[in-house]
């Protein structure tokens, strides 16, 4: 599928950044990971049946529209064919933004949250 995005020449490469759009940078995921994190605690469902099947709160609608904003972000990075750590989303040693992006989105597919936000954090864990 991503196979589809990718230039036939450099000028057709896109940036990482377009303005009042989509910045890929570090600021902008440790920005989305710590708002979502911050989330967690108003957004855990009970387990009790239909708990995670029922309408989204207001703070489940802005947990996926992040989600949404972050998956866009690495999109961006996926399209731009760029290193991550070139523009400073790793650390030396592997951690850095990415990686936190990644076990929060690990926590919300294994945690108990609203299913749709489930499918969410595993769909832009996909990319």
């Amino acid at each position: 599928m991503l196979l589809q995005f990718r230039p036939k020449t450099q000028p057709d490469v896109p940036s990482l950044e377009n303005p009042f759009a989509v910045e890929a940078s570090s600021a902008t995921l440790e920005l989305i990971e710590e708002t979502v994190s911050s989330l967690l605690p108003e957004i855990t469902v009970e387990p009790t049946p239909g708990a995670t099947q029922r309408s989204l709160t207001r703070k489940e609608s802005i947990t996926i529209s992040l989600l949404r904003l972050l998956k866009a972000v690495l999109m961006r990075l996926v399209v731009a064919h760029v290193d991550p750590a070139c523009v400073g989303i790793t650390g030396d040693d592997g951690e850095g933004a990415i990686a936190r992006v990644h076990r929060l989105l690990e926590k919300l597919m294994e945690g108990s949250y609203h299913t749709a936000i489930q499918v969410e954090a595993v769909i832009t864990l996909d990319i």
